[in-house]
């Protein structure tokens, strides 16, 4: 289009210097008709704008990290004579891609017809994004005049954590010899039934909380039991990410989320019931489950949360427990030794960045190894 433009300057520029130097039809000819031709391009152009519609996409998709995604948007030609030219631009940005990707296509559409253009890309990390058209620019029949727009038209995608196949359960890593029953990351489900339920009172543990109940009420309901050792699995995932993490802060964020639906998986896969608890810039949060039909919500959630600016306390007050962090505060390791002592089995997986070496996080594991607390050790990828 920038050619077509470029000569008809030039032909324009020459037919200007013709008709001063010969003052007559012939000097004046070639200009009148190159700007009545202006004219009916500008006129083509403008009714190109108007005949070209958008169709809105679907609105939102949900894919895994590391599956590759192709948006595709359409447009229409309402007019039944008119051949429309044009180009979009596109991009596709979001928190987790430090340069927004951007491209662009050129199409024709013909007289009541459709076309489409897409926009291909595999995000490799999890989050929200946005795929968008940000401009399109129609061109009239010679290209000379153009009219740009902004079609507002987007696309959201939900990039969720990939369930992995290993098994993450939390073995003893640190050599702890402990042969309970509930060791480690996979506990045992009690069928016993409740016969009633009432408010949540302090002190009362986690696995006895009515998820559901809690949910409609938006106040936290706690089961009554007959044999108080009827429970579930509580999974204590924090959000946080650790300081001087660099580059590395993505790829920690990917392993704390794609640990957490794994070990979720693999408890449901056995018709287990899951509580996750967890932690993020707007307070405590939980979700309950019971299918793994229930884990592709629960991983939009994931992504959609945000993580906590500031320390936050962990309380620990069910023995079926399982932890993910990346994290190693004081706090938390003495919540677990405290746990530990008191006949309860929590267990702490830690999302290792590369580089996690410090004298800090050394005094950390040495105290967990002191007071036998299980853990293990995931690192990033």
């Amino acid at each position: 289009m920038f050619k077509s433009r470029a000569v008809f300057i030039v032909l324009l520029l020459c037919c200007g210097v013709a008709a001063y130097f010969f003052d007559s039809r012939l000097g004046y000819t070639p200009l009148l008709f190159l700007l009545f031709l202006a004219v009916i391009d500008a006129v083509f152009t403008l009714i190109s704008r108007l005949c070209i519609k958008m169709i809105t996409p679907a609105g939102s998709k949900k894919l895994t990290r590391g599956e590759r995604v192709k948006i595709i948007f359409n447009m229409q030609n309402i007019a039944p004579v008119f051949i429309i030219r044009a180009r979009a631009k596109m991009r596709f940005y979001g928190e987790n891609i430090d340069k927004p990707y951007a491209g662009s296509a050129a199409f024709i559409i013909n007289p009541k017809s459709k076309v489409d253009t897409w926009l291909e890309i595999t995000p490799i990390h999890v989050g929200i994004y946005q795929a968008e058209i940000t401009k399109i620019k129609v061109y009239g029949l010679l290209g000379v005049f153009s009219l740009s727009f902004e079609p507002k038209l987007s696309e959201t995608v939900f990039v969720i954590p990939r369930i992995n196949d290993e098994d993450i359960g939390v073995a003893a890593d640190n050599n702890a010899e402990d042969t309970s029953p509930t060791q480690g990351a996979v506990i045992e489900q009690n069928q016993d039934y409740y016969n009633g339920v009432r408010e949540y009172a302090p002190g009362d543990p986690m696995h006895s909380i009515h998820w559901k109940l809690t949910a409609r009420n938006s106040k936290y309901m706690t089961r009554l039991y007959d044999n108080e050792d009827a429970g579930s699995l509580t999974v204590l995932l924090d959000l946080r990410l650790p300081p001087h993490t660099g580059v590395n802060r993505l790829f920690i964020y990917d392993k704390l989320l794609e640990t957490a639906v794994t070990v979720i998986n693999q408890h449901v896969a056995n018709n287990e019931q899951v509580n996750l608890v967890y932690y993020d810039g707007d307070g405590v949060k939980a979700l309950y489950t019971e299918s793994q039909d229930d884990i592709p919500e629960i991983s939009a959630v994931l992504v959609s949360s945000t993580a906590p600016a500031s320390k936050i306390k962990i309380d620990i007050n069910d023995d079926s427990a399982v932890i993910i962090t990346a994290n190693t505060d004081k706090e938390l390791a003495i919540s677990l030794a405290e746990q530990k002592s008191l006949g309860g089995h929590p267990a702490l997986i830690f999302i290792a960045p590369f580089i996690f070496y410090s004298v800090e996080n050394s005094k950390f594991f040495k105290y967990l190894d002191l007071h036998f607390v299980d853990y293990k050790k995931v690192l990033t990828s």
